[in-house]
């Protein structure tokens, strides 16, 4: 995807000049580009010129292949994936930090699994690193939502993955496109 582009302050200088350049180089080039959403299609369209018609949208599939589940009384909140600026973790602490104080019962957890490397510590909130499919089975389905609450996603893979086991999704909007350059 286009995110470098997109919410460049969440990319390195140096990644972002390189990709910007050697990505659209090829882009504009080949004879076809291949993008795994419309999203991702529309922003090779209007930041980097390739006509419509030597684009083709190829949808991701499922994601990974979890084990089925029943559905539990929910204990957390969840959130997939690392810690990459632009997946906007401390958007997500600040929101469950207010939930907690604001909640009058038993909060729920927050549970952050995938491969988070920063520390995220705070009350109610677990890590889980790198859990396996049955694992994380098993946290979709104790999960009251997974969260996600990214600046711009190219294909929100996990939420396809928490669609398909059946874990209701909370997700920030894509912003209105403009063009970046």
């Amino acid at each position: 995807d286009l995110a470098f582009a997109r919410v460049p302050d969440a990319f390195a200088a140096s990644f972002r000049r390189y990709a910007s350049f050697a990505h659209r180089d090829a882009a504009r080039h080949a004879d076809a580009v291949v993008c795994v959403s419309a999203a991702t299609a529309g922003d090779v369209a209007s930041l980097w010129g390739v006509p419509q018609r030597r684009i083709v949208v190829a949808r991701h599939g499922p994601g990974q292949d979890l084990p089925r589940r029943d559905r539990t009384e929910p204990s957390h909140f969840l959130y997939v994936g690392d810690d990459e600026p632009r997946k906007n973790l401390p958007l997500l602490i600040e929101g469950f930090s207010r939930y907690r104080a604001a909640d009058t019962g038993t909060p729920l957890e927050l549970v952050l699994a995938g491969s988070i490397t920063t520390s995220v510590a705070g009350p109610g909130i677990r890590i889980e690193f790198d859990p396996t499919p049955e694992r994380l089975a098993d946290l979709h389905a104790a999960s009251a939502g997974l969260v996600h609450p990214a600046r711009h996603e190219g294909f929100g893979l996990t939420l396809l993955e928490a669609m398909r086991a059946g874990t209701p999704v909370i997700a920030g909007r894509i912003p209105d496109r403009k063009s970046v350059v």
